[in-house]
């Protein structure tokens, strides 16, 4: 959705993370029931798109854009800010690394986003601004003739197009015809809001899959008619049902509605999350390893006149036995454990050993590249539990 009207930020924040060199696999991943093997390709996707609620996402799992939509409820103003508590909404924009906020057809839903960095800093204090992104959209007409360059028969003067199309929209006009774009959780079903045109949309999706041949649709649980695959849990919908729930579950989870929920999201001290297998710990360093190396090769960009850049990336909500398992046994060793933080300095040659050759490097034309200066800086924040990576690079021929 290149062509949509940014009301604040830039569409090169969202391009640049899902059009990254080491970006081949993209989950864009609605509200319905996920099975347990789609939650672990997803897991498992190099960027992760999620939307309002988030439904069917558990904590600490991958999002890297979220996508929330105006809802007219103050003081949120928008899905998911509203209805997400505090311990899940830390959580979420600790581990996105965008928010795409989308407005309406009407001047009233454009919400500054000065007023929504204010409300999202007293959640997160360190909140950038470079997080936010905010575009215009004019319902079905607008999506059509900018995106598909064809209204079809569709124009519904009333209607609105869906967050999850709005979201697949933007994530294809960000990425080449040929990437990978596996699309997980979306129904088209008739109990989507009135004005939703769902087999109208369905269409949509069916003309875009001739045009990208790795637009992958993959069937949602329970033929994606309920948020869980239990009409008892359905009629609680509660966001974090899944396939296999049953109504045992169902009843714990409508006293917790009703009688406050434990907070997992704020956990204060090391250790409290939930215990992983050294396999599944394994599994997850190589997940965030790979988070990692996309999100600071991105940032690999050629400055006339600067001789030395900064670049950075972050690991939100992480355990210190998973930062031990990113970092490996020789640069915890190495490290510096104090009573507050962890930090360790590695150089090309432990980055090789951790990452590969070429994760930290980019070719430019008639030979010149640009690299690391010093290696990359690992420092884990013991009450935050954010791991941040920083360091430097340069061009060289």
């Amino acid at each position: 959705m290149r062509k949509a009207e940014v009301l604040y930020g830039t569409m090169d924040a969202m391009c640049g993370l899902l059009n990254a060199t080491h970006v081949k696999n993209i989950a864009v991943v609605g509200n319905g029931p996920v099975t347990s093997e789609q939650r672990d390709q997803i897991q498992h996707a190099d960027r992760v798109v999620r939307f309002n609620a988030l439904n069917n996402r558990l904590m600490q799992e991958a999002s890297d854009v979220w996508i929330v939509r105006y809802s007219g409820k103050p003081p949120s103003h928008f899905w998911g800010l509203g209805t997400l508590d505090k311990g899940e909404l830390v959580d979420i924009l600790r581990t996105s690394q965008l928010v795409l906020f989308l407005g309406g057809p009407d001047p009233p839903r454009y919400i500054p986003m000065d007023q929504m960095l204010e409300l999202m800093r007293k959640v997160l204090p360190d909140t950038p601004p470079s997080k936010l992104l905010q575009i215009k959209f004019e319902r079905y007409r607008h999506v059509y003739n900018s995106v598909l360059s064809s209204s079809l028969t569709l124009e519904k003067p009333e209607a609105e197009p869906s967050s999850g199309l709005l979201g697949l929209l933007a994530t294809l006009g960000c990425i080449a015809s040929d990437a990978t774009v596996n699309v997980y959780g979306f129904n088209w079903s008739g109990k989507a809001y009135e004005l939703h045109f769902m087999e109208d949309e369905r269409r949509i999706v069916s003309r875009l899959q001739r045009r990208y041949p790795g637009l992958q649709i993959h069937p949602t649980a329970c033929a994606g008619n309920l948020y869980s695959c239990s009409e008892a849990c359905d009629r609680v919908l509660y966001r974090k049902a899944i396939d296999g729930d049953n109504p045992a579950i169902c009843k714990v989870r409508r006293f917790h509605e009703e009688h406050g929920r434990p907070n997992f999201g704020v956990l204060d001290s090391l250790g409290t999350s939930q215990e992983q297998t050294p396999e599944q710990l394994q599994s997850s360093a190589a997940h965030f390893r790979k988070s990692i190396a996309s999100t600071i090769t991105s940032q690999l960009v050629y400055k006339r006149g600067s001789n030395s850049s900064r670049m950075t990336a972050e690991v939100p909500n992480a355990s210190v036995a998973q930062v031990t398992a990113i970092l490996g046994p020789e640069l915890v060793a190495a490290a510096s454990n104090g009573p507050k933080q962890v930090a360790v300095k590695a150089d090309n040659s432990a980055l090789q050993s951790l990452f590969g050759y070429s994760a930290f490097q980019k070719s430019l034309r008639y030979g010149a590249s640009l690299y690391l200066n010093k290696g990359l800086k690992f420092t884990y924040d013991k009450a935050s539990r954010v791991l941040k990576v920083s360091g430097t690079y340069s061009m060289h021929k």
